[in-house]
């Protein structure tokens, strides 16, 4: 089935199980947040008459007897549907233009709908709806289609409340600002705070079942980018800044808008967090988009973060300052742009939500639709890291289909699916209404998501005698934590992306073998006896780091080696026969192209510089260790190698160290030749 779910039952999504839909109530209508910049308000008003219909497995009518149109339902009894879906309903002739569109025929919006109606969530937030203070196309599409049996579903789906929210795309500031940089400043949509062709282009809408608290809603959308702390602004290549302080003075983070909106399920309030973060493109080298995405998509890292520091900066449109609070129920949702391993976006900006405090990251949202789609498709499907599985957009080439939609809530989930049907469904052809696809989860949410355990799948060696002379899967998982770090944190340090990195056996020190189980924070104070900090040295060359080596090898055989390197990114050869300082005899950095720096035992011309990631302690000069480091500039990119660490770690799926990653007896980076 198309909706496969990687905990649920695929009936679910036909409207098979009970749900927990809400007749329809009172719907008092609301505001949200206001921009003072723009004569739109945050409009929270409810549906017109696609109140009227209430909701539950019959509808009101079918409840008095009457004929009438059958309302959907699914989701398991206990459990709510939360989805989000890029419709692609924007783009037209004007801020009318979706309003005209919905008066008529509507479009695509009959396929839209059909598609809403099949997976039947309870609460539904819509990305790239063009928004409209009167909420003319939110209500027509309530009432025309979404309230319309569509294909051949034969059932509809009413939403008594709904949440139409201001945007910045194409919201032009009071005065002409140049943006985008290209000298040309106030031109309507690249010099917005969000690009748009016209005000409301590419906004949002929130659609329930269930009660909205409009005077509760939280949104940012006029917060100041500089606002954030080490945010990632852009720079030129020449390494002044992009913006100017004027600019920066004005310039908004959210390109659209974030929101908190809270909707009451039975006793609980589920907090609905709906962004839709810039594209990380069609910008320049600068990467302001890329950049501007990783820190959109970090907002809600640092709302939903359970050390109210982290949002201490987060002043929303009414005022009000800080987070979402410790231990209240949420659930992240939006089309993110941007894919945990594939695609432009900056490294690690999906990471950010998808390892966010109690996120539940055991249920992941499958189709076999995106399956089917990557194999047919190849091109950079091929190349892609990722699971083709949970791909959520088919972008052609390039990137390729990537996972950029998400449904990531703090509580219990039941089941999660993706809408992409298989070729010969009878729905297959709905998919091209646009490049998105709906996600799905159903959400129990009065119990919070399973505190997962962090684990390892394998026996991790640590023993002195092997840690300081030679390659071992823990070596590896510790320098691989510290190229990780050095690729996600960089750009806010401001250093340059590492290549490879180094890290020193000494300063490994649990002494043991690591059994199968659980690795706790204790055990992860063991390993890293001494906290350093992570650093990127900047432009080491290749004969700097081949002396590097040469001094890790030199004491060998010893069980006191400390100077021994661990590596990633790189494989070298070394021969124990040879005499000190004269024992590598390959060396090359990894990466497209291979570059090799020792050939033979013969330092090749022109090999590197490298940029590298390591701890501070063999960075600096003299260092006991004797590595050649402390005479390159270096940056302190992360101020805890535990913590970088521990979320490495926790990056893996069920926050376990996979066995297929690093199995035990490893020698695939560093050679040593027989005697």
């Amino acid at each position: 089935m198309w909706l496969l779910g990687s905990c649920g039952d695929s009936s679910a999504a036909t409207g098979q199980t009970a749900g927990g839909s809400t007749s329809g109530a009172d719907t008092t209508a609301g505001l949200g947040s206001t921009d003072a910049a723009s004569t739109t308000a945050a409009a929270g008003t409810t549906a017109d008459s696609a109140t009227t219909g209430g909701s539950g497995s019959t509808g009101d009518a079918a409840s008095t007897g009457d004929v009438g149109p059958i309302e959907c339902d699914a989701g398991p009894p206990g459990t709510i549907r939360v989805a989000t879906f890029n419709a692609s309903m924007s783009g037209h002739e004007g801020p009318t233009g979706l309003v005209e569109l919905l008066s008529g025929d509507g479009g695509k919006a009959p396929q839209v709908a059909e598609i809403i109606q099949t997976v039947c969530p309870d609460i539904i937030l819509i990305n790239e709806f063009d928004h409209d203070a009167d909420e003319q196309a939110a209500a027509l599409f309530q009432d025309k289609f979404l309230a319309q049996p569509q294909g051949g579903v034969g059932v509809v789906v009413t939403y008594p409340y709904r949440f139409v929210p201001p945007t910045n795309t194409g919201l032009m500031p009071e005065k002409a600002y140049d943006f985008d940089g290209d000298l040309v400043p106030g031109e309507q949509g690249d010099d917005a705070f969000g690009y748009g062709a016209y005000p409301g282009q590419y906004g949002f809408v929130v659609l329930s079942r269930y009660p909205i608290q409009h005077e509760a809603v939280r949104c940012f959308q006029t917060l100041p980018w500089k606002a954030m702390p080490g945010a990632l602004l852009p720079v030129n290549e020449d390494k002044t800044a992009f913006y100017s302080d004027e600019e920066l003075a004005v310039f908004r983070l959210s390109s659209k808008n974030h929101c908190d909106v809270p909707v009451e399920v039975g006793g609980e309030v589920l907090h609905v967090l709906a962004s839709h973060p810039t594209p990380p493109a069609f910008d320049g080298p600068e990467d302001r988009n890329g950049r501007r995405n990783h820190d959109e998509v970090r907002l809600w890292r640092d709302y939903v973060s359970s050390d109210p520091n982290d949002a201490a900066y987060l002043v929303d449109d009414a005022g009000v300052a800080g987070g979402l609070g410790p231990d209240r129920p949420y659930v992240i949702v939006g089309d993110l742009n941007a894919d945990p391993f594939d695609g432009a976006s900056v490294d690690g900006a999906a990471a950010q939500v998808l390892a966010a405090d109690r996120v539940n990251r055991k249920v992941l949202p499958l189709s076999l639709g995106a399956v089917e789609a990557s194999l047919l498709q190849a091109g950079p499907n091929i190349t892609h890291e990722g699971s083709a599985g949970l791909d959520t957009a088919d972008f052609g080439e390039p990137p390729g289909n990537l996972r950029v939609d998400y449904v990531l809530p703090s509580t219990a989930v039941a089941g999660a699916g993706v809408f992409w049907p298989q070729s010969f469904e009878a729905q297959a052809g709905l998919v091209e209404v646009s490049d998105h696809r709906l996600v799905w989860a159903d959400l129990d949410i009065a119990t919070p998501a399973p505190i997962p355990v962090r684990s390892t799948a394998v026996p991790l060696d640590g023993r002195p005698e092997t840690i300081r002379q030679q390659e071992t899967n823990l070596g590896n998982l510790v320098v691989d934590a510290v190229l990780w770090e050095g690729r996600r944190s960089h750009m806010s340090a401001g250093a340059p992306e590492p290549v490879i990195a180094l890290h020193n056996g000494g300063n490994i020190r649990n002494g043991t073998i690591i059994p199968v189980g659980e690795i706790s924070d204790g055990l992860i104070a063991q390993i890293l006896k001494f906290d350093n900090k992570v650093v990127v040295v900047e432009d080491v060359t290749g004969a700097a780091l081949h002396e590097l080596l040469e001094v890790a090898v030199a004491g060998l055989p010893s069980d006191f080696n400390g100077p021994f390197a661990h590596v990633a990114g790189l494989r070298f050869t070394w021969d124990p026969k040879a005499p000190p300082k004269s024992r590598i005899t390959q060396l090359t950095v990894l990466g497209e192209p291979e570059v090799d720096v020792v050939v033979d035992g013969v330092l090749q011309p022109g090999a590197g510089p490298f940029d590298l990631a390591t701890n501070d302690f063999v960075a600096m000069e003299g260092n006991a260790d004797g590595w050649p480091l402390g005479s390159f500039a270096s940056t302190v990119i992360a101020p805890s190698i535990r913590q970088s660490l521990t979320e490495y770690i926790e990056h893996f799926p069920d926050e376990t160290v996979p066995a297929s990653e690093y199995p035990e007896g490893m020698n695939e980076r560093i050679v040593e030749l027989a005697p």
